[in-house]
């Protein structure tokens, strides 16, 4: 079977949960497959085959090569643990207390060649410590096998070596299988009952003491049978699934004598280990009969009555698994062979030779790396996701934000034309609002006027606004007036928002002064003005009559308004007793009111 790369290498080594693997358990009569996966400290069986070699038509190696191969492509890329024939292997106690734990490999490398005569191939063995019992102070449970015949059946199954994690023998599985489902202290006797052979495993305490083998099994049944009635093997193995033929009317009278040998044997290997070891005294066995011999209808109730021992058929290993397939008492190996495999068992009894066991290695070290590469994988494309999408969203905030802005750009658009509106409209009503702010200082301005000429002797001649004021011509001059840029600039007195009032005080000397600091002080208390202050004499223009002044008590008073108040450009001059600015009667008019 040629190695296949897929994602199922992460199961294999378990650095993600679940961990699987593929048990395969070749007898001569059938092929058991089981396909188990670990999650936590549980074990969960998930796919289960039974190929009964001769009835699917498996004859030469390479058909059932063929066969193995598909159902393992079918399945999946799984480590594969192989359960070797029970003949192939062998397990014994060595004790190993005169050695100490320095010499124990040494001790059990000696009992094994001392076994095998040291002259046969290259054995592969195992131990594994068990407590001590009876006499055995120090005892270790040993399984060897040779290392060709392990080569032999991985090739006769066409597996590939790197796929190989763990080769089991039957009665060490068989063990681990009562102890993960039976836990118990009772002594009991583990009967598989092959197509070849018959296998014993001895249970004391929750641990293997004792095994054997001996060559009867179901196939010397069925040839008996086949004998007997003169049928095909075929028919004969059909027949001895579907009838009773130890009691009734099909029973075979010929299948007797081969039962009570077999019943004998399995009592002799139980009475002589008790015989070996009276100290121990564990108390009668139970026996637990399992394999494909043990489904045979009435085999159960027949050796019960014909031995004291207390017989029971050990169940299947679970009632259905994961794919619904039924489970029976055949795959009690297997089953055991995917909880050693998984870890699921506390000691390991792997007969894996040390060429697949450091090719296993090897292949578990790749496939970590490969694993680690993965999780790096799954790291930096976590790691470039949140990147990406980080900037996504940035990219959808900045989007956001600029339709934000691109509304708040047409509002203020909007905002611009409606103001443009705005202004328009308020430019219209401009002119009517400026000439509405100057109407209201220019009467408050003539009601501080005439309120200031209370109890004070002084009349006004004059109330101008500055720029008409100082557009007049200078009193000595005699040429056209000129513009009104000009003769501000000629005066060093800038026209300025506000009014010129001319007064005269018709008192003398010192009295006259006070009163005009008086009525600039009073002025200059109006919040109206921003500043009142007196004119000079070349700064004055000759726009009153003389027919109301008094030569030297006449005084100009300078008037400044606030600023935020409209331009006095092109407001009239109002003077007493006529002048070029206004008619005569409207001199006179407001001469009367400024002087009443």
């Amino acid at each position: 079977m040629s190695r296949r790369h897929s994602i199922s290498f992460l199961r294999n080594v378990g650095l993600v949960s679940p961990k699987r693997c593929m048990v395969v358990d070749a007898g001569s009569h059938s092929i058991k497959l089981l396909l188990a996966e670990r999650r936590g400290l549980a074990v969960r069986l998930l796919k289960a085959r039974l190929i009964p070699v001769r009835e699917e038509g498996l004859v030469s190696p390479e058909e059932i090569r063929s066969f193995v191969k598909n159902i393992a492509l079918e399945w999946g890329d799984y480590p594969t643990a192989l359960v070797l024939p029970a003949h192939l292997a062998s397990s014994q106690i060595v004790d190993a207390a005169a050695s100490g734990a320095q010499g124990v490999q040494q001790l059990i490398e000696m009992e094994t060649l001392k076994g095998r005569g040291g002259k046969d191939n290259a054995l592969v063995y195992n131990c594994i410590p068990l407590q001590p019992f009876g006499r055995h102070k120090n005892p270790f449970w040993v399984t060897l096998c040779k290392e060709n015949e392990i080569s032999d059946q991985i090739q006769r199954l066409s597996l590939d070596g790197e796929d190989i994690c763990e080769v089991l023998s039957p009665v060490n599985v068989l063990a681990a299988a009562w102890r993960l489902q039976s836990p118990g202290d009772d002594p009991v006797a583990l009967v598989d009952f092959g197509a070849t052979n018959t296998t014993i495993t001895l249970m004391v305490k929750g641990q293997a003491v004792h095994a054997c083998a001996f060559p009867i099994g179901g196939n010397l049944v069925t040839e008996t049978i086949a004998n007997a009635r003169q049928l095909s093997v075929e028919a004969a193995e059909s027949l001895k699934h579907d009838q009773n033929l130890f009691d009734g009317s099909h029973a075979v009278p010929a299948l007797r004598p081969v039962m009570e040998s077999w019943l004998k044997e399995v009592e002799r290997v139980i009475s002589d280990w008790e015989f070996e070891n009276p100290e121990l005294k564990p108390g009668p066995f139970s026996v637990r009969i399992c394999g494909g011999g043990a489904l045979q209808p009435g085999l159960l109730e027949h050796l019960k009555q014909g031995s004291a021992l207390r017989w029971e058929i050990w169940p299947g290993p679970q009632n259905t698994v994961a794919d619904g397939t039924g489970m029976t008492s055949a795959f009690h190996a297997a089953h055991g062979a995917a909880l050693q495999a998984l870890g699921a068992v506390e000691h390991s009894t792997s007969l894996l030779p040390t060429r697949l066991r450091d090719a296993w290695r090897g292949e578990q070290v790749r496939q970590r790396l490969l694993a680690v590469c993965a999780f790096i994988c799954v790291v930096l494309a976590g790691v470039l996701a949140c990147g990406t999408w980080n900037k996504i969203n940035q990219v959808m905030e900045k989007q956001a934000r600029l339709a934000m802005h691109r509304q708040a750009l047409d509002k203020v658009a909007k905002l611009g034309a409606v103001e443009e509106q705005w202004i328009m409209a308020y430019e219209q009503l401009r002119p009517v609002l400026n000439r509405r702010q100057h109407t209201a200082a220019a009467l408050q301005a003539l009601s501080l006027l005439e309120q200031s000429r209370n109890n004070k002797s002084l009349w006004y001649v004059l109330l101008a606004d500055q720029r008409s004021y100082f557009a007049a011509p200078p009193p000595t001059a005699t040429n056209p007036p000129p513009a009104a840029s000009s003769a501000t600039s000629a005066t060093n007195s800038p026209p300025r928002l506000g009014f010129v009032a001319e007064v005269c005080i018709p008192e003398e000397g010192e009295a006259m002064r006070r009163t005009l600091a008086q009525l600039v002080h009073e002025l200059k208390q109006a919040t109206v003005f921003t500043n009142v202050d007196t004119l000079s004499a070349d700064q004055r223009r000759n726009l009153a009559n003389p027919k109301v002044l008094l030569p030297d008590k006449h005084f100009a008073l300078l008037l400044n308004l606030d600023g935020n108040l409209p331009s006095l450009m092109g407001a009239p001059v109002l003077a007493a007793g006529g002048s070029p600015s206004a008619p005569p009667s409207t001199n006179r008019a407001f001469q009367k009111v400024i002087i009443k």
